[in-house]
């Protein structure tokens, strides 16, 4: 069997890549205050049907707020950070995350706001993944 030796040099070159893809990520996913980012949709269409309403869920301190939400099929959701606090958001279960990777939404800075269109039926769960405890149920008819 070959060893492989990466070296000091080695290492921290993937820390800097892996550090720049975090950044270009926050970058893509975050929007400043009430600005919305452009959002990937939930479901098998190619191309999601319009939006008929715009729901929004705030984050504060102990979670997200309602912790369950009803909505219609093609609603934007948008969650509003303002738990003082960097969240990410998170499809379930902890900490893998593979029930609904479009919900894998990451980083959102305090005061910042994401968005996501669900455009087929289901429920849909998450949390936070910096802090567990704090989960969410998004239930689209």
């Amino acid at each position: 069997m070959k060893k492989i030796f990466i070296g000091i040099g080695g290492i921290v070159m993937i820390l800097i890549g892996i550090g720049a893809g975090l950044a270009w990520r926050r970058y893509v996913t975050s929007s400043s205050s009430l600005k919305v980012t452009p959002t990937p949709t939930i479901g098998v269409n190619e191309t999601p049907g319009p939006v008929f309403s715009e729901a929004i869920l705030t984050v504060n301190a102990t979670g997200f707020l309602p912790k369950s939400l009803t909505v219609q099929s093609g609603t934007k959701v948008l969650w509003n950070n303002m738990s003082g606090k960097t969240i990410n958001i998170s499809s379930d279960y902890h900490p893998t995350h593979l029930l609904y990777p479009m919900l894998n939404i990451g980083e959102v800075l305090d005061g910042e706001s994401v968005s996501l269109i669900f455009d087929t039926p289901g429920t849909y769960t998450y949390h936070n993944h910096l802090d567990s405890t704090q989960t969410g149920t998004i239930i689209v008819e």
